[in-house]
């Protein structure tokens, strides 16, 4: 079986480390540029809720957390999510993740990889494994117009 797919995408953002990971894990910080409510409990092992509208909520695990430097996140679910957004069974439990890693430049700037990985390798994967790694960008664009404001 080939092994599950990932995809990164890199921006490079004048802002501290501190401030990129706050923007990443404070709730009052994630509704302007990612989602419509949050709630974090910062620390591995820790609940990591996205609330996209009402009734629709994502659930993740805090697996990494190396403050200024590396955040992650994992679910576990035998579903993908298909082109309308509806889950499509796909039999096989993957653990997708969602890691971030800040790096300090000599510039003053921070660059911020996000790494999600764990889609599975059938077609049943393909449509949400492309609209995350277009979405990524798309939210990077957000990030980006919040801490450099």
């Amino acid at each position: 079986m080939p092994p599950p797919r990932s995809h990164e995408t890199i921006i490079d953002l004048k802002a501290t480390p501190e401030e990129v990971l706050r923007a990443l894990i404070d709730p009052e910080q994630l509704v302007k540029w990612f989602v419509a409510g949050a709630r974090v409990d910062p620390r591995v092992g820790g609940e990591y809720v996205k609330i996209w509208a009402p009734g629709m909520e994502s659930k993740s695990t805090i697996s990494a957390w190396e403050p200024g430097q590396h955040f992650g996140t994992y679910t576990e679910r035998s579903f993908a999510f298909g082109g309308q957004g509806q889950p499509v069974e796909t039999g096989a439990v993957q653990k997708i993740a969602v890691d971030y890693f800040l790096e300090s430049l000599d510039n003053g700037l921070t660059r911020l990889r996000v790494v999600q990985s764990g889609f599975g390798p059938d077609a049943a994967w393909d449509d949400e494994f492309n609209a995350t790694k277009t979405g990524w960008a798309a939210y990077m664009k957000k990030l980006q117009g919040v801490l450099e404001a």
